[in-house]
């Protein structure tokens, strides 16, 4: 059995879905990786000092990271003219609350000032367990005490054109326009019933595509040549065609160069995401939160 501790509800968690990995404090993961960061860049032999460094001007680089941030998502599914239960799946389904997130980022200088940055990192998480509550998607109710499983799946892609409004030898600012594409799928299935129907084996799955476009700013500064700090905030908040959404995308990031060629960095990120979906034979609302650092490297040409 497991108290969730924000609502009080008591889970019961199969043996086989149980985690086996300790919740770790995100200041401490934080603080952690700050300090293996600076430790190494310490250590590290400089970039030669000639010229501007590699954070200068690059003509493509290609970053991979770890994303470990804590994760909150709401779920909420229904067929037009009926409702359906607003589902948090980490408190109703217990999904854990924190799961590595990879991601990778390619950039390119498009002309002078100009660059075309692509992105994408993915969260799949699955859960097997007893619900306390009634639980109403996508036209099916499944009863408290019922055993269901229960799995989400996103999948981001965000393409950027950033112009440089502001820059300096060690310094740009820049306006960002793009899209933030989200590929999602959900999926409930267990003894359920659907109206007044006799209780089934009962299992519903949707998925959506939905590109929004967003505007943003993004700040580098460079107090050594081998040493970048950067920050980037994006927003959007409109409704395009049958989906309506909100991001918040906010990130502080530090990277070094190793070599010329190589770089390491930390980053700390916060995303904020709300869709809706309004179609013809279903309509939804999906919401998820990460906040958390992340680790990443980099090549640079």
């Amino acid at each position: 059995m497991k108290v969730d501790k924000r609502s009080g509800r008591l889970f019961h968690i199969p043996e086989a879905d149980r985690p086996v990995y300790g919740e770790v404090p995100m200041v401490r993961d934080a603080l952690f990786a700050l300090g293996a960061f600076w430790v190494f860049a310490a250590a590290a032999p400089a970039v030669a000092a000639s010229d501007e460094g590699p954070f200068a001007d690059p003509k493509v680089w290609l970053q991979v990271g770890a994303f470990y941030p804590s994760v909150d998502t709401r779920v909420r599914v229904a067929r037009n003219g009926e409702t359906g239960s607003d589902l948090d799946l980490e408190a109703d389904l217990d999904f854990p609350e924190r799961r590595v997130l990879p991601s990778g980022t390619l950039g390119v200088r498009a002309g002078r000032g100009w660059h075309l940055i692509a992105e994408a990192y993915s969260l799949t998480r699955s859960r097997t367990a007893i619900i306390d509550r009634d639980l109403t998607f996508d036209g099916v109710t499944y009863p408290a005490s019922a055993t269901v499983s229960a799995g989400f799946a996103s999948t981001v892609y965000r393409l950027t054109v950033n112009r440089d409004i502001a820059s300096g030898a060690d310094y740009a600012l820049a306006l960002a326009v793009g899209a933030h594409v989200t590929d999602f799928s959900v999926f409930l299935e267990g003894e359920g019933q659907v109206g007044q129907g006799q209780a089934t084996i009962e299992r519903r799955r949707r998925e959506a595509l939905a590109p929004l476009p967003t505007v943003g700013v993004h700040a580098r500064y460079r107090p050594t040549p081998r040493l970048q700090l950067s920050a980037r905030g994006d927003f959007l908040s409109l409704k395009v065609d049958d989906y309506d959404g909100r991001l918040l995308n906010a990130q502080a990031s530090a990277d070094y160069a190793v070599t010329r060629n190589f770089a390491l960095g930390v980053m700390l990120r916060h995303v904020d995401y709300r869709l809706g979906v309004d179609k013809a034979d279903w309509n939804g609302r999906i919401r998820y939160r990460f906040t958390g650092p992340a680790a990443t490297a980099a090549f640079i040409f």
